[in-house]
């Protein structure tokens, strides 16, 4: 780390909390100390602070939140030997087949006639890099004549990617935007009741043109209540956030009930029960006509999306479980 980094680095942090202090109207003499004291004390980091609301929570409720320390305490609970089935996404599909309701490719080991007729079947195809994180360098192809699909298959034979038939989504799940929009469901694994259980559940809209719904992509996130399946907060975005109405359309988001909510639940508890030394999971998971489908899943998945976005103080309800 150099010298210059570092600088940066102290003007981009007084910087987040000036612009705080404008918009809240709380003085930054406050600010400064109170949030250099929330990462010495609580572990909490600066966009927990600014983004994730922290600032405003009293010393009680600060106890009970799950800080980026105190999450990756919790992660040091899960097997590394085993987050490969998680992280890397050819060992995803080949592990969780029977949950992800879709045809795939690895680009290293496909025949040029299996990738023609993958195109071929459908309209468009995603790829993505088989270790990839938060949506990023996700793009899609379509079918095209046989000279360009010979160079398009031997780049990516060159590179190490998954290609995936897209995913249709239930209407129910459709707000206007062009990605396919996502349950976040976090599961944990308690040993001593040989049981896996969902602690918290998010869904992530997608906004406009982008083809993901994740957060770092502009995509807005939302609590579902767990029994009920339906939204019980305001958005929440790094870039969007605050209101009830999905961005660009007239759709209320607040109220609204997810399709097939139990088996949303149940297919996560099971899942988790699949992979029981990776005790901490954070499972992607989209709804079809038919049902819900696996996406992904994510061994050290954000807190963002679960401590910012509604309720909040998930720390003890997590260690109660694994604690066993």
């Amino acid at each position: 780390m150099t010298v210059g980094s570092v600088f940066n680095g102290i003007r981009k942090y007084f910087a987040a909390l000036d612009k705080l202090s404008k918009e809240k109207g709380i003085s930054r003499w406050y600010l400064y100390p109170d949030c250099v004291w929330s990462w010495l004390r609580y572990g909490c980091v600066l966009n927990h602070y600014t983004e994730g609301g922290f600032y405003r929570r009293k010393c009680f409720e600060r106890k009970e939140i799950l800080t980026y320390r105190r999450w990756e305490k919790i992660i040091k609970f899960n097997n590394h030997s085993f987050e490969h089935l998680l992280s890397n996404k050819l060992d995803f599909c080949r592990f969780f087949k029977d949950f992800i309701g879709r045809e795939y490719l690895g680009s290293r080991e496909m025949t040029f006639d299996e990738f023609r007729s993958l195109l071929n079947r459908f309209d468009r195809v995603f790829v993505k890099p088989v270790e990839g994180l938060e949506g990023r360098d996700i793009k899609t192809i379509s079918k095209c004549e046989d000279a360009k699909l010979t160079i398009l298959y031997q780049e990516l034979k060159n590179g190490d990617y998954i290609l995936e038939e897209p995913v249709v989504q239930h209407p129910d799940m459709s707000f206007g935007n062009k990605s396919v929009n996502t349950i976040r469901v976090y599961t944990v694994f308690d040993k001593e009741k040989d049981k896996a259980f969902c602690i918290a559940t998010t869904l992530r809209a997608g906004v406009g043109d982008a083809i993901v719904d994740n957060s770092h992509s502009g995509g807005l996130s939302y609590e579902i209540d767990i029994e009920t399946g339906r939204v019980d907060s305001r958005a929440w975005g790094h870039s969007n956030g605050g209101g009830i109405i999905h961005p660009g359309t007239h759709i209320c988001m607040l109220g609204r009930e997810i399709p097939y909510w139990n088996e949303v639940i149940t297919l996560c508890e099971t899942a988790a029960a699949m992979v029981p030394e990776v005790r901490f999971i954070g499972w992607d998971v989209a709804v079809t006509a038919t049902g819900p489908v696996l996406i992904e899943g994510n061994h050290d998945p954000d807190l963002d999306i679960m401590e910012f976005v509604g309720d909040f103080g998930y720390l003890n309800r997590i260690m109660s479980h694994l604690k066993n």
